[in-house]
């Protein structure tokens, strides 16, 4: 039995007769899922819905970060100082990080919240 230099494993079983006929496959450049329409879906998505689980935070803790934020201070100076006063951060976290304040701004100015 002869085998064509390149097969998939549909083309060996046919071959094999252990399969009516060759699987049919799309050619190699051919993509599995179109990424791009993905993207815009979810981009449309996200402008109607936020996406992932809800942050649940304190609206004083918000209140603060807002405040320190148009007086100036840093992402890290707003953290710093919500772990000294012991405000706790939303699912349990044990401290504030630059990161988590930088969202919690995000949100608040994609959802027009004022200080």
């Amino acid at each position: 039995m002869i085998f064509p230099a390149r097969q998939g494993w549909g083309d060996v079983l046919a071959t094999l007769r252990l399969l009516p006929v060759p699987v049919q496959r799309p050619p190699r450049d051919t993509p599995w899922r179109d990424s791009t329409t993905s993207k815009e879906a979810l981009a449309e998505v996200a402008k109607t819905k936020r996406l992932g689980a809800p942050v649940l935070i304190d609206v004083r803790v918000q209140a603060d970060i807002l405040r320190l934020h148009a007086e100036g201070a840093s992402l890290r100076q707003i953290a710093a100082a919500l772990n000294a006063s012991g405000a706790k951060p939303a699912r349990g976290g044990m401290r504030w990080y630059a990161s988590t304040i930088k969202s919690v701004i995000d949100r608040c100015e994609a959802l027009n919240v004022a200080a």
